[in-house]
Protein backbone atom coordinates (compact mmCIF):
# COMPACT_ATOMS: atom_id res chain seq x y z
CA UNK A 1 0.00 0.00 0.00
CA UNK A 2 1.39 3.30 -1.32
CA UNK A 3 1.96 5.77 1.76
CA UNK A 4 -0.13 9.47 1.25
CA UNK A 5 1.53 12.18 0.58
CA UNK A 6 1.83 15.07 2.56
CA UNK A 7 0.30 18.23 0.70
CA UNK A 8 2.34 21.15 2.72
CA UNK A 9 5.65 19.33 2.54
CA UNK A 10 4.99 16.84 -0.31
CA UNK A 11 7.00 13.54 1.66
CA UNK A 12 5.44 10.27 1.99
CA UNK A 13 3.63 10.17 5.33
CA UNK A 14 4.91 13.41 6.24
CA UNK A 15 7.86 14.57 8.68
CA UNK A 16 6.02 16.49 11.43
CA UNK A 17 9.60 17.93 12.00
CA UNK A 18 9.15 20.13 8.86
CA UNK A 19 5.21 20.18 8.18
CA UNK A 20 2.87 21.73 10.55
CA UNK A 21 -0.15 20.36 9.00
CA UNK A 22 1.74 16.66 9.67
CA UNK A 23 2.84 17.51 13.21
CA UNK A 24 -0.87 18.62 14.26
CA UNK A 25 -2.17 15.49 12.32
CA UNK A 26 0.14 13.36 14.44
CA UNK A 27 -0.85 14.95 17.45
CA UNK A 28 -4.81 14.32 17.31
CA UNK A 29 -3.71 10.44 16.86
CA UNK A 30 -1.97 10.66 19.92
CA UNK A 31 -4.51 12.49 22.23
CA UNK A 32 -5.95 10.55 24.62
CA UNK A 33 -8.95 11.81 26.20
CA UNK A 34 -8.96 12.85 29.32
CA UNK A 35 -11.18 11.52 32.24
CA UNK A 36 -12.28 13.58 34.91
CA UNK A 37 -13.21 12.56 38.97
CA UNK A 38 -16.76 11.18 39.29
CA UNK A 39 -18.68 12.65 41.71
CA UNK A 40 -18.61 9.23 43.48
CA UNK A 41 -14.93 9.71 43.66
CA UNK A 42 -14.57 13.06 45.03
CA UNK A 43 -16.67 12.01 47.95
CA UNK A 44 -14.31 8.98 48.94
CA UNK A 45 -11.41 11.90 48.85
CA UNK A 46 -13.66 13.99 51.00
CA UNK A 47 -14.85 10.97 53.51
CA UNK A 48 -11.21 9.85 53.55
CA UNK A 49 -10.14 13.70 54.50
CA UNK A 50 -12.47 13.00 57.93
CA UNK A 51 -9.87 10.69 59.49
CA UNK A 52 -7.23 12.59 58.75
CA UNK A 53 -6.01 14.80 61.59
CA UNK A 54 -5.27 17.85 60.03
CA UNK A 55 -4.59 18.96 56.26
CA UNK A 56 -4.08 22.06 54.07
CA UNK A 57 -5.52 23.14 50.70
CA UNK A 58 -2.01 21.27 49.39
CA UNK A 59 -3.09 18.39 50.87
CA UNK A 60 -6.63 18.15 49.28
CA UNK A 61 -4.97 19.28 46.23
CA UNK A 62 -2.24 16.33 45.90
CA UNK A 63 -5.00 13.76 46.95
CA UNK A 64 -6.89 15.27 44.13
CA UNK A 65 -4.02 14.84 41.42
CA UNK A 66 -2.81 11.63 42.40
CA UNK A 67 -6.49 10.27 41.31
CA UNK A 68 -6.51 12.19 38.44
CA UNK A 69 -2.78 10.64 37.22
CA UNK A 70 -3.99 7.43 38.23
CA UNK A 71 -7.26 7.53 36.09
CA UNK A 72 -5.67 9.23 32.88
CA UNK A 73 -2.07 7.50 32.63
CA UNK A 74 -1.92 4.97 29.96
Amino acid sequence: MKKAQCGECGRAGGYPLYCMRCAEEMLKQSEQKWVGLTQDELTIICDSMKTWSSFTVTDVYFAIEAKLKDKNSC
